[in-house]
């Protein structure tokens, strides 16, 4: 009787454990397939064994066009491989990872995702797979990238402004002295701008001074800038000029 009890209890122990685990792999079903978020089961090389339908909508792509395909297809060419965050991560007992990475819709569009990372270990402890889930932060960056630019260029002309002009001076003096070269600066002003406002208008001087911008940005050489100082005052930067004699 002793004995029958025991195997009872083992078999009652063995079905539970069973129950409690196709219960917790349901949840993960549910909760994977619907997730608002990208997610997706990475294998240890980097390549996407299974991604839920948030991250084929987020990347543009269909399930078969990601499973089993490099990231490389679609990563953001200035990104770094996906493995160079990987391989670091394996061979120092990491368990977890976070960065923000750039990818690439089928029409060429850019967006932007926080990707958190977490190693899955089996019983024995030995690394199976990555559970990696993609925050959209598309809209975040794009803020990002326009208040930067805001910072640096002329609201008006949409050239550089002083901030820019100063670091390009910067570092083009240190270019130029490790070349052995010269570096030209050009100050140009408007003759006469105030009569212009005063006749026509400020409407008329902010359209004059966008047409001059354009002109001089026009006509400079790719590796030269032209900035907005103030008012009706621009500068030039010349890199790498040769000396007059």
């Amino acid at each position: 009787v002793v004995k029958l009890t025991g195997t009872l209890m083992d078999d009652t122990e063995r079905i539970t454990a069973e129950a409690v685990r196709h219960a917790a792999e349901s949840r993960f079903e549910i909760a994977f397939e619907q997730a608002a978020i990208g997610a997706a089961i990475v294998d240890l090389t980097g390549l996407p064994r299974r991604v839920n339908p948030a991250l084929c909508r987020f990347l543009g792509r269909a399930e078969d066009q990601l499973i089993g395909r490099r990231w490389d297809d679609y990563t953001h060419p200035d990104e770094a491989p996906i493995w160079l965050v990987l391989e670091p991560m394996l061979a120092g007992g990491q368990d977890t990872y976070r960065t923000e990475r750039r990818y690439l819709r089928p029409d060429g569009s850019v967006v932007w995702a926080s990707c958190h990372g977490t190693l899955a270990h089996d019983e024995s402890g030995k690394p199976q797979y990555f559970f990696t889930q993609f925050q959209d932060i598309t809209a975040r960056k794009e803020m990002e990238q326009e208040l930067a630019h805001q910072a640096l260029h002329d609201s008006l002309t949409g050239i550089p402004n002083r901030s820019l002009l100063s670091d390009r001076l910067h570092h083009g003096l240190a270019g130029s002295r490790r070349r052995g070269s010269q570096l030209g600066v050009i100050f140009l002003d408007l003759d006469h701008f105030k009569a212009v406002n005063d006749s026509l208008g400020h409407s008329c001087g902010d359209d004059l001074l966008r047409e001059v911008a354009g002109r001089i940005a026009g006509a400079i050489r790719s590796d030269d800038s032209v900035a907005r100082f103030g008012g009706d005052e621009f500068v030039i930067v010349c890199d790498d000029i040769s000396a007059v004699e």
